[in-house]
């Protein structure tokens, strides 16, 4: 334990503001410290100068500590704020309909979460397609494009850019004309007899398909909202051949690539 002599010693260095904080908040410290402060600033005899210089320093420093205080409140506010509407966001019960901005915000959390996920799922084939590129150039740049197009037009589409909507109606778009293919592949696909053959080419799952493409059309659904539209300033004209265009070329792009 500190002994008063301690005390004093210390109270010997501490600057006036100091000793005067000590002194207005006794609750904080040990009595032989308040005792010990006590002494020293009698012994010091401050002029009245040097008590209002004092107080003006201990003001100060009170003053700042209060905006720190306040800063890191408001940074609390801020996270407990943005982690309340991102959970009032992904609620799947709503008391009403959600908000053209809640909805953006809701596509671009679920799609920026697939992403991730796809991204380092699928990291090793990634790879492998970039260093396929001087031999495939045309089927690793199909493959790649989706990556790089795809952040840009989640960001653009989160800070309510026209181009965002339009890029990622585009990805959207091959994305779901991508799962189609498969679809209509699987329901054609017959078995060769052989098993290690169907093994590894054989077709994939009908129902995740099904599923994968109800997905997307509920994504088209939203994103081709009167209210979303506007929000972009995108009219029904652009709307329409955004989407023909882009599934025309994607159908061709995986008719070449199969």
């Amino acid at each position: 334990m500190t002994t008063s002599n301690e005390f004093g010693k210390y109270y010997k260095t501490i600057s006036n503001a100091e000793l005067l904080s000590t002194l207005e908040n006794p609750s904080d410290y040990q009595m032989a410290a308040i005792e010990a402060a006590r002494n020293e600033f009698l012994a010091r005899q401050l002029s009245d100068e040097e008590l209002k210089e004092a107080r003006e320093i201990l003001n100060a420093n009170q003053s700042k500590k209060e905006k720190q205080k306040q800063k890191i409140k408001n940074i609390e506010d801020g996270i407990r704020t943005t982690g309340l509407n991102f959970i009032e966001t992904l609620n799947p019960i709503q008391s009403e309909a959600p908000s053209t901005e809640k909805t953006i915000k809701l596509i671009v959390i679920v799609f920026s979460g697939l992403f991730l996920y796809r991204f380092l799922k699928d990291f090793n084939m990634h790879i492998s397609f970039v260093k396929d590129l001087p031999r495939f150039p045309f089927t690793s740049t199909l493959y790649l494009l989706p990556l790089i197009v795809l952040p840009i037009a989640l960001f653009s589409f989160w800070k309510k850019m026209s181009i965002g909507w339009t890029l990622f109606t585009i990805c959207a778009t091959f994305s779901a004309i991508a799962i189609l293919w498969l679809l209509i592949q699987s329901f054609l696909w017959q078995p060769s007899g052989i098993d290690a053959v169907d093994n590894i080419f054989g077709s994939s799952p009908i129902l995740t398909l099904i599923i994968q493409l109800l997905f997307y059309l509920g994504t088209f659904y939203l994103v081709c909202k009167r209210d979303i539209r506007n929000v972009f300033l995108i009219g029904e004209n652009k709307m329409i051949a955004t989407i023909v265009i882009t599934a025309v070329f994607s159908f061709f792009a995986v008719y070449v690539t199969t």
